[in-house]
């Protein structure tokens, strides 16, 4: 169906019949979700800087950002920076070969999220 501001629209209902319809269509707007909580800005830069070398491989010290992080968003009480922090770590720990280190961390996070 169309959406009109306000207009004539005429159907046909058979037979040669028209039917002429005056009015105003508007349909509610879609519900736009909100965006998902991000975590605060402190701790969002240290993420991205443990992120930056776990990317390089560097995990000794994607772990000492990350720590920093986790520290950071406890401090701050941010739940969301919590959780993504806690997420990476495990991260690191997976791919350091350590996988029930690495499960403890996911598990610690899921309830925050």
């Amino acid at each position: 169906m169309r959406r009109f501001a306000f207009g004539l629209r005429f159907w046909t209902l058979g037979f040669g019949f028209c039917l002429l319809v005056v009015g105003h269509w508007s349909f509610p707007p879609a519900a736009v979700p909100d965006a998902p909580p991000q975590p605060h800005p402190d701790v969002a830069g240290l993420l991205a800087k443990g992120m930056e070398a776990y990317q390089a491989y560097k995990f000794d010290e994607a772990l000492r950002f990350l720590n920093e992080a986790l520290v950071k968003s406890r401090a701050l009480k941010d739940k969301q920076g919590e959780a993504e922090t806690l997420h990476n770590i495990g991260a690191v720990y997976d791919n350091l070969g350590q996988p029930q280190k690495a499960l403890d961390y996911y598990q610690r996070a899921l309830p925050l999220q």
